[in-house]
């Protein structure tokens, strides 16, 4: 559970990060900061998350105890792919998003991916050995650099390009930290393995291939709107998308990162009941996701009074339902199916399915009837929905969960009905706190509905655990007298 809470905690500091500096760049600036960074993301995904799922799969303590060569040979699937990251950067950045080719454009495309990408790589490498410590140095140490330097000197000169190369060198101490917490992590100097190389990349590409196309679908609908509209309306569908697949993707991501060990260890002792497992995951991420996306609609308008500058805030409240639908569809993907064929290692399935959403995406936008910020969103949502669709039938097909049905029920219920009472209390409230209203009466029906039916047995769990604590609190009662009077005949 740490460990979720420490991914949700680095992802919210990123997104934190973003908003900060959406407030301090002007419109134009911040647009060709969104470009910046997606094609960091372009970059680090497309070239060097190999690497990271294959150490996230294979990098665990009794492996690298009985392999000399797999830290050395995981270490080398990253740095053979830092050149193809700096190569895809520019090529997006400037070939095809048309940002100006300054020397600090290009250094910074060249520098962020890199260091993006070996942050995730050592925090991947430092929680398969439970070292949450140091992860979480790491994490505090790049966002405080981040916010007390990189900031106010953004802020200050307003350039897209200086604030991204500023970015890039905020993770030099902190990739420093992360080599100096897996000092002696493995048995010592050895070879590369060119066949573990070849096991890495069978299990990881088709998953990078996947997560690639799915998430260029959000670069390729930046870089229309930046050609065809202008950096202010990429900037903005950057902000409300972002909000979105955030809050409802860190949630879901924290959830996968806690249930998925487990999940691993289980699979290995008993495949039927890891699909057992795995319907439950699902049901759990479900759980925690879903009214999340509800509050998001019904805050949206204060929110964006509250985080966002003027010229962003009616595109927010107006396109919001739309990015949470098309959140909860990558969702559905990613942190709800994807470990699915993770665990099978039939990761080709991933790939299929987002092959059909990035088809639908280009083919929606090739046929635009106009060209505006509405219809990328949209665009966006209806090729999530295909991919959704197809993996949702292929896991179907493949038998590779047990659904649990009834509980799943019991949260959809759940969910209506306290998305119905938000409503409720929000028309007969004054629009000042309506919002709040509505989110307090809404969470308040939420938890009581799903500890009243008791959705997954969690009432069950809480209600057990509370009576194994007061039975050893019970148990230490009695035992501790009786402990102290024998100590005392033994004195005497």
């Amino acid at each position: 559970m740490l460990a979720g809470l420490l991914f949700a905690l680095n992802a919210l500091l990123n997104f934190a990060l973003t908003l900060v500096l959406a407030r301090v760049l002007p419109p134009d600036a911040f647009g060709a900061l969104s470009l910046i960074l997606a094609s960091t993301l372009l970059a680090s995904m497309s070239c060097l998350d190999w690497a990271r799922f294959a150490a996230l799969r294979f990098h665990t303590v009794d492996a690298v105890a009985g392999n000399a060569r797999l830290r050395p040979s995981l270490d080398a699937a990253f740095l053979v792919s830092v050149l193809p990251a700096m190569l895809v950067a520019l090529a997006f950045g400037i070939g095809l998003s048309g940002l100006e080719a300054t020397p600090h454009a290009i250094a910074a495309l060249c520098l962020l991916p890199v260091a993006f990408g070996a942050f995730e790589y050592l925090a991947t490498l430092l929680r398969s050995r439970f070292d949450d410590r140091t992860f979480l140095a790491m994490s505090l140490l790049r966002h405080g650099l981040s916010f007390l330097l990189v900031v106010p000197i953004a802020w200050r000169i307003g350039d897209a390009a200086v604030t991204a190369m500023l970015v890039a060198a905020a993770f030099l101490p902190v990739l420093a930290v992360g080599l100096f917490g897996l000092r002696g992590a493995h048995a010592g100097p050895a070879g590369v393995d060119r066949a573990q190389l070849r096991l890495f990349a069978a299990f990881g590409l088709p998953i990078v291939a996947a997560s690639l196309l799915d998430q260029g679908i959000g670069l390729v609908n930046r870089a229309w709107l930046a050609r065809e509209v202008g950096l202010v309306a990429a900037g903005t569908y950057a902000l409300i998308f972002d909000t979105a697949f955030k809050l409802l993707g860190v949630t879901a991501a924290a959830a996968e990162a806690a249930l998925a060990p487990r999940l691993m260890a289980l699979h290995g002792a008993d495949p039927d009941a890891s699909r057992e497992r795995l319907g439950r995951n699902l049901a759990i991420t479900l759980l925690l996701v879903a009214p999340l996306g509800v509050a998001l609609v019904v805050a949206a308008e204060p929110l964006a009074d509250l985080l966002f500058a003027p010229e962003f805030r009616t595109a927010f409240v107006t396109l919001t339902p739309v990015a949470v639908a098309a959140a909860l569809c990558q969702t559905v993907q990613i942190s709800m199916l994807r470990p699915a064929f993770q665990v099978l290692q039939r990761t080709g399935l991933l790939l299929a399915a987002s092959s059909v959403t990035f088809v639908v995406d280009v083919a929606l936008l090739l046929v635009a009837p106009r060209a505006d910020l509405a219809w990328a969103a949209i665009t966006h949502l209806a090729a999530l929905a295909a991919g959704a669709l197809v993996l949702t039938a292929a896991a179907a097909r493949a038998r590779s969960l047990i659904l649990p049905m009834t509980d799943l029920l019991k949260i959809a219920l759940s969910i209506l009905l306290a998305t119905l009472a938000c409503l409720l209390v929000m028309s007969r409230t004054v629009s000042a706190v309506a919002p709040l209203a509505g989110l307090v009466a809404g969470g308040l029906v939420y938890g009581g509905l799903i500890t009243a039916l008791d959705a997954l047995g969690l009432r069950t769990l809480v209600t057990r655990r509370l009576d194994e604590r007061r039975d050893r609190s019970a148990t230490q009662a009695v035992q501790g007298p009786s402990a102290l009077t024998q100590s005392s005949k033994g004195a005497t």
